[in-house]
Parts: C-alpha cells; structure tokens; sequence
C-alpha cells in the first residue's frame, strides 16, 4: 500500500503489517478518523527523494525521552518517522491510502 503527503512530493510504500499504535484522539475529536501506526523498517520505501523531507530532533533535557518528528517542507504534512531506537516507523493513518481500521491489529509492544 501507499501512502503520501497532502501535496504528494513525497510519496512511501508500505509491504508488510501494519498496527495500530493507539487511537489519535486529536483526529476523533475533529471528526477524522485516524490513528498512529507502526510498521517496520525493514517493510517500508520511500518512493521519492527526502528533498521534501525535513525532520526535527528535540534536544533532551533531564527527564524528557528523545524524539523527532518529520515533515513536508512543501505542504507541512506529518510524515512518518523512525522511532529512536528501534527498527518501527510510526505514522498518522491517514496518510495510507484507503485505510481502514477494521484492517489493523491493536498495539504491541514496540522494542
């Protein structure tokens, strides 16, 4: 399956499972429905060049875990992103073309 940005300069492929990481609740409360996924590395492709691709990565402070976020430089769509430290790529569903949730299992344990 496939998956994009709004403005589709930067477009990925997804062969493998997907599951769901837990419910977005700021999308439900807005009426969309959406959820972070995790898939596996080793399952996903990027299909355009990162040109379009800019990734923030916090600087820690006592008490706070590292993070990064990614983003379209072109349109600012969340992309999805290595989570550190482990061999998962987390992403907000409604990037997948022709999701449905029906589809996915519920979280496991991400190590």
């Amino acid at each position: 399956m496939r998956g994009s940005c709004l403005c589709g300069k930067v477009v990925f492929e997804i062969n493998g499972e997907l599951t769901i990481a837990q419910p977005d609740g700021r999308a439900q409360c807005c009426g969309l429905d959406s959820a972070e996924l995790l898939v596996e590395k080793k399952d996903f492709v990027w299909l355009t060049s990162l040109r379009y691709v800019k990734t923030y990565q916090n600087q820690t402070d006592i008490g706070s875990l590292p993070y990064s976020r990614s983003f379209c430089t072109n349109c600012g769509t969340c992309l999805p992103v290595l989570i550190d430290g482990t061999d998962f790529y987390i992403l907000q569903s409604h990037l997948v073309e022709h999701y449905d949730a029906s589809e996915y299992v519920a979280a496991k344990k991400v190590s």
